[in-house]
C-alpha cells in the first residue's frame, strides 16, 4: 500500500481479496490446527498419568515399585515427545496465521488515508471498530461475524469510491440533475405503489419503478423487485433503517443487500456524489435525501 500516490479502488479491491485468500489459507491449513489440539490432549494426558503414577509410587513395594516406575518413564517420555510435536505444531500453526496482522495493519492505513469528505466519515468509526485479529473471523464457518461485516463494509466503500459517470445506462435514462445538486437536493415521495414523484432543485418528474431502475427482469419482467420495496419501507419510515440489536438476526443479510442495490440505482440515476444512504453506527441506514410517502398510498 505504499507509494507516491494512493489508490482507493485498488487498495478496497486489493484488501476484499485479501479475505478471500485468508479464508482459504485458514481453511486448507485447519488440519494443522486440529492436529495440534490432538497432540496438546495427548501430551496433557501423559503429563496426568506420571503425576498420578509419581504419587502411587511412594505407598508401593517392591517388585510393584519397579513396574510403576517403568510405566512412569514411559509417560514421562511420551509427554516430552509429545511436546516437542506440539511445538512445532504450534510454529506451523502460528505461521499459517501470519498473514492476518499485516491485513489489520492496512485496513488502518486505508482508514487513515480515506477522502476527508462527511461521506466517509461514518466508515472511520464503523470499520475502525471491528476487529478481526481471531483467527475465529476467518474460519468456515466463523465463530463471529466481524469478518464478514468488514468485508459487507468495504464493497459498500468500493462502491462509493468507483467513479460514476453521466450518460445513457442500460435500464433507464438517468435523471436531469441539476449541476451542483447535492443529496439533500433530492426528494423522492411515493405517489402510488409503483410510483414516485422526484423533485431535485427546480426539476421535477414523475417515474415508474422500472424508469428507475427497479424492475425484476426475470420472468419476464414487468414488477417491482426486492429493493423497490426496500425503498418503499424506507418512505414509510422517514428515510431510516433503524440498526438491529443482532446483524446475525434472520433477514439482516437480505436488508443490507438491498440497500447497496438501491445506493447503486440512486446513483446511476441522479449521478451525485457521496453516498445517498449512509450507515450510522448507532442509528442504523440514515437517508441523505428526502422520502416520503403521499396522502394516498397506505401507511
Amino acid at each position: 500500500m505504499g507509494g507516491n500516490t494512493f489508490d482507493l479502488v485498488g487498495t478496497i479491491s486489493d484488501l476484499l481479496r485479501r479475505i478471500e485468500e485468508g479464508r482459504k489459507t485458514i481453511r486448507e491449513t485447519q488440519n494443522v490446527r486440529d492436529e495440534f489440539w490432538r497432540i496438546c490432549a495427548n501430551r496433557d494426558d501423559a503429563l496426568r498419568h506420571s503425576q498420578e503414577l509419581q504419587l502411587k509410587m511412594l505407598s508401593l513395594g517392591e517388585p510393584a515399585k519397579s513396574e510403576a516406575k517403568a510405566e512412569f518413564d514411559f509417560h514421562v517420555a511420551e509427554y516430552h515427545r509429545l511436546d516437542s510435536e506440539s511445538s512445532d505444531l504450534w510454529r506451523q500453526s502460528n505461521d499459517t496465521l501470519t498473514f492476518i496482522d499485516p491485513f489489520g495493519s492496512d485496513v488502518l492505513l486505508l482508514l487513515e488515508r480515506l477522502p476527508l469528505r462527511p461521506e466517509w466519515d461514518v466508515y472511520r468509526d464503523a470499520v475502525g471498530a471491528i476487529d478481526v485479529s481471531a483467527d475465529g473471523s476467518w474460519k468456515d464457518p466463523p465463530t463471529t461475524s466481524a469478518l464478514g461485516t468488514l468485508e459487507m463494509r468495504l464493497r459498500e466503500m468500493l462502491d462509493l469510491a468507483t467513479p460514476k459517470q453521466r450518460g445513457p445506462v442500460r435500464r433507464f435514462d438517468p435523471f436531469p440533475t441539476p449541476d451542483g445538486a447535492r443529496w439533500k437536493d433530492v426528494s423522492i415521495t411515493f405517489i402510488s405503489e409503483h410510483r414516485v414523484q422526484i423533485a431535485v432543485l427546480r426539476v421535477i418528474e414523475t417515474r415508474s419503478y422500472a424508469e428507475m431502475g427497479f424492475e425484476d427482469r426475470r420472468g419476464g419482467g414487468g414488477k417491482p423487485d426486492g429493493a423497490w420495496e426496500r425503498l418503499k419501507v424506507l418512505a414509510k419510515a422517514s428515510g431510516r433503517i433503524e440498526r438491529p440489536s443482532d446483524f446475525k438476526r434472520p433477514g439482516w443479510p437480505k436488508v443490507e443487500k438491498q440497500v447497496q442495490v438501491i445506493r447503486a440505482r440512486l446513483r446511476e440515476l441522479f449521478c451525485i456524489a457521496g453516498d445517498p444512504l449512509p450507515f450510522r453506527k448507532h442509528i442504523g441506514y440514515e437517508a441523505q435525501f428526502r422520502i416520503k410517502l403521499s396522502n394516498s398510498v397506505g401507511h
